[in-house]
């Protein structure tokens, strides 16, 4: 009689067996994983928004913002963010009024900081536009705005989230456009 109930029990646990599904997971199993998710376009302010970009405006109406490579061929960043340095990525903003004209001239200034994972700082400009303050840049000029980061890869060369936080101001209004997005390496 043990014999034919040990029998069942390994029969009924072989077909229980191919149901199962066994995971293992190290560390904080409840912190999200960015890099695994995908940045649908959003429209926020009658501004649509693409790659998980955060957008903060005073003043100024952004039509659309994205991230390209920054190469001859400006391919569209995925939704997943990720992206090839040896590329570079540019985030692209369109804007459509809000810049303060003096004699058909705006003055802006553009300011980034990129952090890694770790807290560590890629990068940090206070003013990539400053070069400009004297003569300004022409009204059509300004409503294509593109900040470019590039990452020099060293020997080490494993995959990396890097968060960009970036303002936009005008330097003869008190108009604004400010925000943050997150791209990762493979």
């Amino acid at each position: 009689m043990l014999r034919k109930s040990l029998f069942y029990y390994l029969i009924l646990t072989s077909l229980l067996l191919p149901s199962c599904e066994f995971r293992c997971t190290v560390g904080d199993s409840d912190k999200k994983d960015d890099s695994k998710k995908a940045y649908k376009p959003v429209q926020k302010d009658g501004a649509l928004l693409y790659n998980g970009i955060h957008l903060v405006t005073r003043g100024v109406q952004v039509e659309k913002a994205y991230l390209v490579t920054d190469d001859e061929q400006a391919d569209r960043i995925g939704e997943d963010n990720f992206i090839d340095f040896k590329r570079g990525v540019k985030m692209v903003l369109h804007i459509k009024q809000g810049w303060k004209e003096v004699v058909e001239k705006v003055r802006i200034g553009a300011s980034m900081l990129a952090v890694l994972e770790n807290g560590s700082v890629l990068t940090e400009e206070q003013d990539l536009f400053r070069e400009y303050d004297e003569k300004g840049i022409a009204a059509g000029d300004s409503k294509i705005i593109s900040l470019t980061l590039f990452y020099k890869e060293g020997d080490n060369s494993r995959p990396v989230s890097i968060k960009v936080s970036f303002k936009v101001w005008d330097k003869q209004g008190d108009a604004f456009v400010e925000g943050d997005y997150t791209v990762h390496t493979r």
